[in-house]
């Protein structure tokens, strides 16, 4: 704002106006004695409006995280089995079915370094193998 607009707005206010501007301008000017934090918790989060409506304060939705957890939490949920013993949701009895598929067999492997003949696992049988004594040098 300039000068002039300050100086209009000034000569506009009557006396009693210009008290009460001059007392919240050393009002905000002036610090408080108590911490901010004693200032923080007697302020409550909302206000009311002279509609009857409440409204939050923005600062009210920060989180403290340096408090500590007090209580302990766990699980108080026990299955003792009375829900879903129905016929949907029973398990069949079935049989056990014998093993169809063979064992796996070793296949033999040339090392490409070092030339010797392996017994390997076949899910690691490669085009391009190299042994273990090989691969740490």
């Amino acid at each position: 704002m300039s000068d002039d607009t300050v100086n209009k707005l000034l000569e506009s206010l009557s006396d009693e106006q210009k008290s009460e501007l001059i007392q919240t301008v050393l009002n905000l000017n002036v610090k408080s004695d108590e911490p901010l934090s004693e200032r923080e918790e007697t302020k409550s989060p909302e206000r009311e409006r002279e509609d009857g409506l409440f409204v939050m304060n923005q600062g009210s939705g920060q989180v403290n995280n340096k408090t500590p957890v007090t209580g302990k939490k766990f699980n108080k949920f026990r299955d003792d089995g009375n829900e879903h013993k129905d016929e949907q949701n029973e398990t069949p009895s079935t049989s056990l079915t014998e093993r169809r598929r063979p064992k796996f067999k070793k296949v033999s492997q040339i090392c490409e370094r070092c030339k010797n003949t392996l017994e390997i696992h076949p899910q690691f049988a490669r085009d391009f193998f190299v042994c273990d004594k090989c691969l740490k040098r």
